[in-house]
């Protein structure tokens, strides 16, 4: 089971009904693919997280979140959250030339 579909306290949408969530609003194929092949992005293979109930492919809004959330880290490029610090001979090149 796909650890972000809860059956017990999520609302299971058919792949039509998670496609109207969006903005551009795929096709139910779109989501199909998502969830068989998934899309790759940065390096990473992402796929929809759902579930099959009497013969029809489900997921949820809580899984069309994650999917979404993975999708964007993956694009995201990571950067640091401290600044480049520059060596001395490096600041004494740049304040030598205005720079700084």
């Amino acid at each position: 089971m796909p650890a972000t579909i809860d059956l017990e306290n999520d609302t299971l949408l058919t792949l039509s009904q998670a496609c109207r969530l969006l903005p551009r609003k795929p096709s139910p194929a779109t989501l199909w693919r998502w969830r068989v092949r998934g899309v790759s992005v940065g390096g990473q293979h992402i796929k929809l997280d759902a579930v099959r109930v009497g013969g029809i492919w489900c997921t949820t809004r809580a899984a069309m979140v994650h999917f979404i959330e993975r999708q964007t880290e993956a694009a995201t490029p990571a950067t640091d959250d401290q600044p480049e610090t520059r060596s001395p001979a490096t600041e004494r090149r740049l304040a030598a030339a205005g720079l700084v």
